[in-house]
């Protein structure tokens, strides 16, 4: 294929150019609000229409290749995924090829599960406050990190998101150390008071006693 597509300020919104080769593979240039590309080894250059929606909430028919109409009518939620996986993604310019792979895989292991988490959900948190709270909660399952976290007095906020609190609650038992810790509920509160017990899934401290259960509260 030697020739080139035409450039973008030649074709209006809705026009679209082609080249095919010998062996049957047509690669498309199509104008929506900018130039849109794809390659195809099954469609010619039928001509279709698809539906988008302009800035001030009215609809316009626009034509198009048939390839582009196939392609939003069965792509599923590839197309979605990779717009997702774009938006917060931790990808970064590299000179080893495996990186970007791993990188890729790492922001996929994100998105899917945000993805069952809005199915799931009624009332679902946006992408980038789903993340946030992602790294919080794994903060926590440290045990190391979970206390130093704890060490810190809140009074605004507890220290483990409550993704975190409320889930697996089969997995919170009340377990006893031989070193005391400030108790996230009484820091919150204001109050001082420092207890043997802690949350085993948690890490954090939380007074487990017939005066004051605060284990019962923070996980309620």
């Amino acid at each position: 294929m030697t020739d080139h597509l035409s450039n973008d300020k030649s074709l209006k919104r809705g026009d679209f150019d082609f080249r095919s080769t010998p062996s049957g593979i047509t690669a498309y240039k199509w104008t929506d609000s900018k130039a849109v590309h794809l390659i195809s080894n099954y469609h010619g250059i039928e001509i279709s229409t698809v539906r988008r929606k302009e800035k001030d909430g009215t609809k316009v028919v626009v034509t198009c290749p048939q390839v582009v109409k196939d392609y939003n009518d069965y792509m599923g939620g590839v197309d979605k995924h990779d717009m997702l996986r774009q938006l917060y993604g931790v990808n970064r310019k590299g000179k080893k090829w495996w990186h970007r792979i791993f990188f890729g895989l790492f922001d996929m292991a994100i998105v899917n599960p945000y993805v069952i988490y809005k199915e799931t959900n009624a009332e679902s948190a946006p992408l980038l406050n789903f993340r946030r709270e992602l790294a919080q909660g794994l903060l926590t399952l440290g045990k190391s990190n979970a206390s130093l976290v704890a060490s810190k007095r809140r009074k605004v906020a507890y220290s483990v998101p409550a993704s975190f609190r409320f889930n697996n609650t089969g997995v919170h038992w009340a377990h006893f150390t031989e070193k005391k810790g400030r108790c996230e509920v009484c820091s919150k509160e204001g109050v001082e008071s420092r207890p043997f017990s802690i949350c085993s899934h948690c890490g954090i401290h939380l007074c487990c006693n017939a005066s004051k259960n605060c284990f019962r509260e923070f996980h309620s």
